[in-house]
């Protein structure tokens, strides 16, 4: 479909998605970087290259995908007044997950009572994930850094998680 229609995002999202699923990443980061470069104001497009860069440790160049540091989806698309839930969820899950990385806690704190908001019908993994490492560092800074044990319990509650971003958030 995507030789068919080299134009449409959506196929190109979608596609890389399904290799990321297949275990194919390097086909998925290659389709990643082509949709970012082809569909620069795709919001999913934005978001995967964003989480891309956030996996490769690369958090100084994350803010030039979102015009220079724009983390407000309204502001980020003035022309627009409604958004889908999952562009929301997707883009604030991100966002936390930014913010934590780089360390501003509260930040990504007041992120997450906005997603906090959605009902509960609307909560995918990604939320709950998001949830769950954002806990896990405020648990961690909470009680000591020097706690190995706690670290390592931490990391093995969340076996489902795959992204080296995270991992590396916890060994901090």
């Amino acid at each position: 479909m995507v030789d068919r229609f080299p134009e449409n995002r959506i196929f190109q999202n979608h596609l890389s998605l399904v290799c990321k699923k297949l275990g194919k990443d390097d086909e998925a980061n290659s389709l990643i970087i082509s949709a970012y470069k082809q569909f620069p104001d795709y919001l999913f497009a934005c978001c995967n290259y964003g989480h891309l860069l956030l996996l490769e440790n690369r958090s100084e160049e994350f803010s030039s995908v979102f015009n220079g540091g724009i983390f407000d989806l309204k502001k980020l698309y003035p022309s627009r007044n409604d958004f889908h839930v999952l562009e929301f969820s997707t883009f604030y899950c991100l966002m936390i997950q930014y913010f934590a990385s780089t360390g501003e806690l509260k930040n990504a704190d007041h992120l997450m009572i906005l997603l906090e908001k959605l009902p509960t019908a609307y909560e995918d993994s990604n939320i709950l994930l998001t949830r769950r490492l954002l806990s896990g560092i405020k648990f961690i800074r909470i009680f000591g850094e020097g706690e190995e044990n706690l670290k390592e319990s931490l990391k093995n509650s969340l076996p489902k998680i795959k992204s080296k971003m995270i991992r590396r958030l916890l060994e901090e």
